[in-house]
């Protein structure tokens, strides 16, 4: 049997530390401080960034509203009362208006001929005959014009077109601008209460009891 000092020493392996390891380590915490720091854009971010331009929903509104969505909201508007009434039979929302996207609401180009009642801040809430009992009509008067039916209702202003969502929404409210500025310019609400109105424009069905319709046509009967 061994004495203590004859036993075998035991051994320690001390693991090499290569050059390539330090510069692998390296090369991580470069890429991972370039991630921390880059910015990535889209295709259509890269491209304004590279002409020196931005977007101007403005323009774009100037160019289109007029010469293209009220018309064709004008053509295609069908009657309130009509179009209510086969929603509420169970009729494809589809075969009647457009939405902006799977899932989003439905926006309506519609016309109608009622009876206005007392303004209620920036609506004007309207009595139209043959709408079914239990549905709102109101019309946006302003100042204030809220939501997206002029941009989504007729189907050929599409997300695509633009770079992100502000964009989007600021076309929006530059339609809405082009309704208070002109269709609207000239109403006195004062004036509204009892008054024979007839209304065509566009409204999104988010809640079916409610219709609130932007008009692209606003007339007072004498």
């Amino acid at each position: 049997m061994q004495s203590p000092s004859t036993l075998p020493a035991a051994t320690t392996t001390k693991r090499r530390v290569r050059p390539w390891m330090v510069w692998a380590l390296v090369a991580v915490a470069l890429l991972a401080a370039g991630l921390l720091t880059t910015k990535f854009v889209s295709i259509g971010e890269a491209e304004a960034a590279a002409t020196g331009t931005r977007f101007d929903p403005a323009a774009y509104a100037d160019e289109r509203f007029a010469e293209e969505i009220a018309p064709q909201i004008e053509q295609d508007a069908v009657p309130l009362a009509t179009l209510l009434q086969d929603l509420a039979g169970g009729a494809d929302e589809a075969d009647f208006g457009h939405a902006p996207g799977v899932g989003s609401s439905y926006s309506f180009p519609v016309e109608f001929t009622g009876v206005a009642g007392a303004p209620n801040g920036s609506v004007l809430p309207v009595t139209v005959e043959g709408v079914p009992s239990g549905i709102v009509v109101q019309v946006q008067i302003g100042p204030a014009l809220n939501g997206t039916a002029l941009r989504d209702v007729t189907g050929t202003v599409s997300f695509n077109e633009f770079t992100n969502q502000l964009e989007f929404q600021e076309v929006a409210t530059e339609f809405n601008d082009r309704v208070r500025e002109s269709v609207l310019s000239g109403v006195d609400p004062a004036t509204l209460e009892g008054s024979t109105i007839h209304v065509v424009g566009a409204f999104t069905r988010v809640n079916p009891a409610l219709v609130s319709v932007v008009p692209v046509v606003f007339e007072v009967t004498p």
